[in-house]
């Protein structure tokens, strides 16, 4: 019988696997040490934007319940002013021309010593300290919350919500079909601003009263007075835009961009407005 011949591995053929087995390791420790990355940075963007979306979620809130034509808003790169005035509760007028009744109040929108008037349908329940009356809030010259010559002062409900009072100061403007009414607080701006340390972030003032013309800068002499609250920090770039393009439909978009490097993110919110007078 023939011996067989046993042939054993070379020092060659060693070194060869050797090398394969360390290539095929290296190229297998980048492949997860970079799906490792990768997910990192998911999860940073994922943090950043739920971070934004919980900070914008009340902002939203409000423009969304926000007196009819009463956002304003200055922009810039990166710098943003968004003012409006929020409502606190609203409803209908008896108008002249609806007073059947002759124990009932209308308001007559030419009398300017008219200081009171019923409350058609639902009664007005939630009447902060300090509230006020917006009439035909239609952000025209002539019916223009901010000017105040749709706004009344003094404002006191009575008969369980069904009567409400204020200072007369003048005629009102004319009717719309609508004959609302809007029980306001004063405006509150969301500004975009530098955090001093190269970044941006999302502060809320309030407190501030009434302003003819918007304000708008850091050094703005409404400030002084203001609650200020940081509503957002850490960003990186910030903007925002209204239009009106429908009828009695507002848009606001918000455009924020989070942290920075691998790990950054841009975040866009729109909320639309009603404007309905």
């Amino acid at each position: 019988m023939r011996s067989l011949r046993r042939r054993g591995v070379t020092l060659v053929e060693l070194v060869i696997v050797i090398m394969l087995v360390g290539v095929v390791a290296s190229l297998s420790a980048t492949l997860v040490s970079r799906v490792a990355a990768s997910q990192q940075d998911n999860r940073g963007r994922l943090v950043l934007a739920q971070s934004a979306d919980g900070a914008v979620a009340g902002i939203s809130d409000e423009l969304q319940v926000a007196l009819p034509n009463s956002v304003r808003l200055v922009a810039s790169t990166n710098s943003f002013w968004l003012e409006w005035a929020p409502v606190h509760d609203a409803g209908r007028y008896r108008a002249a021309s609806d007073s059947l009744l002759a124990s009932g109040d209308p308001l007559d929108l030419d009398n300017p010593a008219d200081a009171s008037f019923d409350v058609i349908g639902t009664p007005i329940s939630t009447v902060p300290s300090g509230s006020q009356l917006v009439i035909q809030s239609l952000g025209t010259p002539d019916a223009d919350a901010y000017a105040g010559n749709n706004r009344r002062a003094g404002l006191v409900v009575t008969s369980g919500g069904r009567s409400v009072q204020f200072t007369p100061a003048g005629a009102l403007p004319q009717a719309t079909d609508t004959r609302r009414f809007f029980v306001t607080g004063t405006p509150v701006t969301l500004a975009c601003v530098s955090d001093g340390v190269g970044g941006y972030e999302l502060a809320r003032y309030s407190g501030y009263g009434w302003q003819a013309s918007q304000p708008s800068g850091t050094a703005h002499a409404a400030w002084g007075g203001a609650t200020r609250v940081t509503v957002l920090a850490g960003l990186s770039g910030c903007g925002a835009s209204y239009g009106t393009a429908l009828a009695n439909i507002g848009m606001v978009t918000l455009r924020l961009s989070l942290g920075s490097g691998s790990s950054k993110a841009d975040y866009l919110h729109q909320v639309t407005v009603d404007n309905s007078p």
